[in-house]
């Protein structure tokens, strides 16, 4: 089933989902889970409806990617699927990202690891920004003679340079404590 059809179904399904109820669950068509606060019925109506008038012919996965994009910001970091991506800036410092990225998945954190070498490593930023990962941690010698990580949010904000350990126990306390805009307050 395609993402427009199971969100019309949805909300056909569900015409008293108000701001005030907790989550709405929506699948799309590649059966992964996008999970989000719910806003009034009419919300993604328009979305769908401008879709329609602004793109025609319009595909299923057309519509998935403006919808995921739209909704981006609301899905936070205790929410994500994408949570944290280590981008090694050489291969030499491949062992040490995923050094860093195996101390992110034992904290409990979903973290991946982008060591693509046929691509520049802004190629890579932006790839990890497209996949909407709330967090990148671009990895170079400093870093990795630092031990530290160089911190980049998904709306392309550089936020330095800061410490291994440090960076994880943030992102945990953001993640439990359920900020919705963990990007901000990190």
């Amino acid at each position: 089933m395609c993402y427009h059809a199971w969100i019309i179904q949805c909300w056909k399904s569900n015409p008293g989902l108000h701001p005030q109820a907790p989550v709405a669950f929506f699948y799309c068509s590649i059966a992964t889970p996008l999970v989000f606060p719910v806003f009034p019925p009419n919300y993604l109506s328009l979305l769908i409806s401008s879709w329609h008038t602004a793109h025609t012919p319009v595909s299923c996965l057309q519509l998935e990617a403006e919808i995921r994009g739209c909704l981006d910001f609301l899905r936070p970091l205790w929410l994500s699927p994408f949570q944290v991506v280590v981008i090694p800036v050489r291969t030499e410092q491949e062992d040490y990202a995923r050094q860093v990225q195996q101390c992110l998945q034992a904290a409990g954190l979903v973290s991946d690891l982008d060591a693509d070498c046929g691509l520049t490593l802004s190629r890579r930023v932006r790839r990890a920004q497209l996949a909407h990962y709330n967090f990148q941690f671009v990895v170079g010698q400093r870093e990795q003679s630092q031990m530290s990580v160089n911190v980049r949010t998904r709306d392309n904000r550089q936020l330095g340079e800061r410490g291994l350990a440090e960076s994880v126990q943030r992102l945990l306390e953001l993640q439990d404590a359920r900020v919705p805009n963990a990007e901000e307050l990190f």
